[in-house]
């Protein structure tokens, strides 16, 4: 099952594709493709807009931590929108100068 978290899942491989170098535009398709789909995958439902999967346990919760939930999914929502000076990339392990 695939999320839309940071970590491990649609936000996250969408961020590393963006980031990457390279004249192979299937990245920045696949990226853009993997960031509508976390968008579309807003759920009212849930208290914090996304639930993560918990592998585990496998069942899908309500939480809001950053790397393997909702506020991650935030913060790459906010980057895909405007981005910005990029300060929290290095946190995952990406360069902020890198696009």
């Amino acid at each position: 099952h695939w999320d839309d978290a940071l970590c491990h899942g649609r936000s996250g491989v969408a961020l590393i594709y963006s980031r990457m170098h390279t004249d192979d535009g299937r990245f920045v398709r696949e990226a853009e493709r993997l960031a509508r789909a976390v968008l579309h995958g807003y759920r009212d439902d849930a208290a914090f807009g996304y639930r993560a999967y918990d592998i585990p346990a496998g069942i899908e919760t309500d939480r809001p931590e950053f790397l393997d939930a909702a506020l991650g999914v935030a913060m790459f929502l906010i980057e895909a929108a405007a981005p910005s000076r990029r300060r929290w990339l290095p946190l995952l392990g990406l360069r902020p100068d890198a696009a």
